[in-house]
C-alpha cells in the first residue's frame, strides 16, 4: 500500500539552441550495466525489478534520487500508523527529452503486515475478497486524505549543489520540494555554473497518488470524481482535489477491490505518466504561446518541437491500453481540475505555422480541454525564507442536480447552483416555470466558468434568490425581477457565452408577470 507523491519537471534545453548538457546521460534510458551511468547529485540508474509495463517501455530504466531528497527523520512519530511510515523509493524518470519527473514512494504499513499483503494477494482476489481488507487493523484503515495530509508535510531536505542553495538543506514540507527539485535537476545535467537556473527546466503542479480499501472511494468529499472499475483495470478509482495549508493538492485514490497486481501497477504507471505528460505539455504550449519558446519549420530546433508535440499528444490521447480506458482517466482530470481560468493562447496557431496538420489537430484538442494547470504552488522569495501563496484560479466542483444528474462548476457557485436545483425540485410551482428556471440555472452555472470570479459568485447568488422567491408561497415581483436583472447584467458580461441566459430570461419574465402580476 503506496503514497506516492510526484514532482514533474519540464526541461525546454532540447527546444533551444545549443543546449548546455553534462555528457551523461548521454542517452535515455541510461545504461544500467556496471558500471551505471550516474546522474549526478541523484543516483545511480538501475533497471525496475518487475519490468517495465508494456504501454510505457521508455519507463524500464530509472535512477535513483536517494541523495536528491533526504529525510531529516523517518518516522516522525511513535504509536499508532505514522511510526510506520517509511521510504519505498525515491526516483528520477526522464523521457530523454522534456519529460522528467521525481516521484517518491512511501508506506504506512507495518512492513510485516505488507509482507503477507502481497504474498497472498492473487489468492485474496481468487477467494473474491479485497486484498486491503487482509489487513484488518483498525489503526490501518486510515481515511487515505488524512494519511495524504500528513506525509506532503514530512520534513525534507533537498541537496544543495551551490552556496546560493543552501536554503534547499533547511527542512521543509515534501509537498513543496517541486522547485528546489527542479533546480538541481537543471544543476545536475547542465554545464553552466551560472549561479541561478535560467528558467530553461520549468517545475510542474505536484500530484499524490494512494493506495487505499475500496470503501473509502464511496466515502471521498462531493467534489472527487470516480471512474468506473471496468474503465481502471477492476480498480475503484478516484480524482480530485484536496485542501492543505499550501493550496489545493491534487489526489488519485486507487482502491484495489478485485484487481492483481500487476493491474494495479499498470494502473499506477499510466496515472503517474499521464499527469506529467499533461504538465510538460502545457508549459510547452504556454511558453511557444508568450514567444520564451520560438517555433521554426525550418530550424532543428522547430523539428524537436514538432516531435515533442506529436509524441506527447500521442500518449495524452491513446484511447485504451490493457484494462484501463485512458479516455475516462483523462475525463476525471478535467472534470477535477476544470477552472474559472483558463490562459487564452489566442497566438498559439500562429506561433506553430508550418507545423503538421495532425499535430496542430491534437494541440487544438488539448487546448480545448478543462485541464489546465490549476493552483499551482507559487514560491516568493523573502530573504532566507520562502512564503507560499497560491496562483489565483478557482476549482470547479461536482454539482448534484438531481434524478443523478450531474453539472460542473466553478466552486464559489456551486453550492447557490446546487440548493436551488433541491429547492426548485421540492416546490410546487408550475412545471413550465420549473422547466425555464432549471435551463437557467444550467446556463448560469455554464456561463460563469467565463466570468471573474465575484460576478461569478454573484450570479450564483442572484439564481439562489430568484429560486427561492419564486418557490415562496407570494413571490414579490420586485425581487424576482431585481434578480432577473442581476443575471442579465452578469450574462452581458461574457457576450455570446451569456446569450442563452439572455433568451430564458426573456422568456422566464413575462410568465413570472403572468402569475404573479
Amino acid at each position: 500500500m503506496l503514497v506516492v507523491a510526484q514532482f514533474p519537471i519540464a526541461d525546454l534545453r532540447p527546444f533551444l539552441p545549443e543546449p548546455a548538457r553534462r555528457s551523461r546521460p548521454k542517452k535515455w534510458p541510461p545504461g544500467s550495466s556496471i558500471p551505471p551511468q550516474f546522474v549526478h547529485a541523484f543516483g545511480p540508474a538501475l533497471v525496475r525489478q518487475r519490468g517495465a509495463d508494456w504501454a510505457w517501455l521508455d519507463e524500464r530504466v530509472y535512477c535513483r534520487a536517494d541523495r536528491a531528497l533526504r529525510f531529516p527523520q523517518l518516522p516522525i512519530e511513535s504509536g499508532g500508523w505514522k511510526e510506520n511510515i517509511r521510504c519505498a523509493f525515491r526516483r528520477w524518470l526522464c523521457d530523454g527529452q522534456a519529460v522528467a519527473r521525481v516521484e517518491v514512494g512511501l508506506s504506512w504499513i507495518p512492513e510485516y503486515e505488507e509482507t503477507l499483503l502481497w504474498r497472498y494477494w492473487a489468492k485474496t482476489i481468487k477467494d473474491e475478497s479485497d486484498p486491503a481488507e487482509r489487513v484488518g487493523d483498525a489503526e490501518t484503515d486510515i481515511n487515505p486524505l488524512d494519511i495524504v495530509r500528513y506525509i506532503a508535510s514530512i520534513p525534507t531536505t533537498v541537496h544543495p549543489m551551490a552556496s546560493a542553495e543552501a536554503r534547499y538543506s533547511v527542512p521543509r514540507p515534501l509537498i513543496l520540494q517541486g522547485r528546489a527539485l527542479s533546480h538541481l535537476y537543471w544543476r545536475a545535467t547542465t554545464k553552466s555554473n551560472t549561479a541561478t537556473p535560467d528558467g530553461a527546466v520549468v517545475q510542474g503542479v505536484p500530484v499524490v497518488l494512494i493506495e487505499c480499501r475500496s470503501h473509502w472511494i464511496s466515502r471521498l468529499p462531493k467534489n472527487f470524481v470516480r471512474v468506473g472499475s471496468e474503465s481502471a483495470a477492476y480498480v475503484n478509482l478516484a480524482f480530485g482535489r484536496m485542501q492543505t495549508p499550501w493550496g489545493p493538492l491534487g489526489v488519485w485514490l486507487l482502491g484495489h477491490q478485485q484487481a492483481y497486481t500487476t493491474e494495479s501497477r499498470s494502473l499506477r504507471l499510466c496515472l503517474l505518466r499521464l499527469h506529467a505528460e499533461q504538465e510538460v505539455l502545457d508549459i510547452v504550449l504556454g511558453h511557444l504561446a508568450d514567444g520564451t519558446l520560438e517555433y521554426s519549420a525550418a530550424e532543428t530546433t522547430g523539428d524537436c518541437i514538432e516531435a515533442y508535440l506529436n509524441k506527447a499528444t500521442r500518449l495524452i490521447y491513446r484511447q485504451r491500453w490493457g484494462g484501463v480506458e485512458q479516455s475516462a482517466v483523462l475525463a476525471a482530470f478535467d472534470a477535477a481540475d476544470a477552472t474559472d481560468y483558463r490562459a487564452v493562447r489566442v497566438q498559439l496557431a500562429e506561433q506553430l505555422k508550418g507545423a503538421r496538420k495532425q499535430v496542430l489537430r491534437k494541440i487544438e484538442m488539448f487546448e480545448r480541454r478543462a485541464y489546465v494547470r490549476a493552483d499551482r504552488f507559487i514560491h516568493v522569495e523573502s530573504g532566507s525564507t520562502y512564503v507560499e501563496k497560491v496562483e489565483h484560479m478557482t476549482s470547479n466542483k461536482t454539482i448534484n442536480i438531481g434524478h443523478g444528474n450531474t453539472l460542473i462548476g466553478p466552486i464559489v457557485i456551486a453550492d447557490h447552483i446546487e440548493n436551488s436545483f433541491n429547492t426548485l425540485e421540492k416546490s410546487g410551482v408550475n412545471p413550465e416555470l420549473k422547466v425555464l428556471i432549471g435551463d437557467l440555472l444550467k446556463q448560469v452555472t455554464e456561463a460563469s466558468k467565463a466570468m471573474p470570479q465575484e460576478t461569478a459568485k454573484q450570479a450564483g447568488s442572484d439564481a439562489e434568490t430568484l429560486v427561492k422567491e419564486v418557490t415562496a408561497g407570494a413571490p414579490r415581483k420586485k425581487w424576482y425581477e431585481l434578480s432577473i436583472e442581476g443575471l442579465r447584467d452578469a450574462a452581458k458580461a461574457v457576450g455570446d457565452i451569456g446569450k442563452p441566459i439572455l433568451e430564458t430570461t426573456g422568456k422566464l419574465l413575462p410568465l413570472l408577470n403572468s402569475l404573479f402580476p
